[in-house]
C-alpha cells in the first residue's frame, strides 16, 4: 500500500478529486443546460400559440398586431390602439410611465397584465419598446408624435 504522506502519493490524490469534482460540476451544467433546453421549447411553443391565437381574433402580426420578442420571457403581444386610446396618448403633454400605461394596458394581447408588469420590473426599457410598437401599429412613431 501507498504511503498517504508520501508527496507523490498526495498529488495523485489531490488530482483525482479534482477530477471528480469536475465531472461533478459537468455533470450538472449538462443537466442544468436541458432543462434550459425543456423550458425554451415550452416557452416557444407556449409564443406560437399565444401567435396564432392573437392572429385568429385581431389580425395580422405586422397590421393589426406586433410581436415583442423578449430574452427572457418569451413574447409580448400587443393590438392596435382604438382611436380614442391613441389620441388621449397623443394629446398628453408627457409621455411618462403612468401614460405609456394608458396605452399600453388597453392594447395587450399576451401576456396577462399581471405578468407583464413582471416582465417590467425586470427589464423596464421594454416598457419604451412595446409603446414605441403600438404607436407604429396607429401609423407613427412615438417620437414623431411627441414632436421630436
Amino acid at each position: 500500500m501507498s504511503d498517504p504522506t508520501d508527496p507523490k502519493t498526495r498529488l495523485a490524490q489531490l488530482k483525482a478529486e479534482i477530477a471528480e469534482n469536475i465531472a461533478k460540476r459537468a455533470a450538472r451544467d449538462a443537466d442544468r443546460a436541458l432543462e434550459a433546453e425543456v423550458s425554451a421549447a415550452q416557452r416557444e411553443l407556449a409564443d406560437e400559440k399565444a401567435i396564432t391565437q392573437a392572429e385568429c381574433e385581431h389580425g395580422a402580426v405586422g397590421e393589426m398586431l406586433s410581436v415583442i420578442r423578449t430574452p427572457t420571457h418569451g413574447v409580448i403581444i400587443v393590438k392596435r390602439p382604438s382611436p380614442l386610446v391613441f389620441r388621449r396618448f397623443r394629446d398628453t403633454a408627457t409621455h411618462n410611465s403612468e401614460e405609456l400605461g394608458k396605452l399600453i394596458r388597453p392594447s395587450l394581447v399576451y401576456p396577462s397584465l399581471t405578468q407583464l408588469e413582471l416582465i417590467f420590473d425586470e427589464q423596464p426599457a421594454l416598457e419604451t419598446v412595446v409603446a414605441d410598437q403600438i404607436c407604429a401599429l396607429a401609423g407613427a412613431g412615438r417620437a414623431k408624435i411627441a414632436g421630436k
